[in-house]
């Protein structure tokens, strides 16, 4: 838990500069994924003191499975435009 707070602390600043510079086709959903991927990093140790709180149970849940929709969605997003990208593309031997 430990290790992941400083891992979540670096992610949650890399999708503030994403978000900032504009990096993706969609920096705002990219830079939410990684905060709340970050946040959840960050959160790991309160989560783990802390787990029969029924509170802290659902804000963890809430963040986590935020996550996972924004990374599933980009995901499925990235899969899409690189196959589609990669349609005409042949070997060098075939052109």
């Amino acid at each position: 838990a430990i290790y992941a707070f400083f891992a979540g602390l670096a992610t949650v600043a890399v999708g503030f500069r994403i978000i900032n510079l504009k990096m993706t086709k969609e920096p705002l959903i990219s830079g939410i994924g990684f905060i709340l991927t970050g946040l959840s990093g960050m959160l790991a140790l309160l989560y783990l003191r802390l787990w029969r709180n029924k509170t802290i149970r659902f804000i963890a849940a809430v963040i986590i499975i935020s996550a996972a929709i924004i990374w599933l969605r980009t995901g499925c997003m990235a899969y899409w435009a690189h196959l589609s990208g990669l349609s005409q593309w042949k070997p060098l031997i075939m052109r």
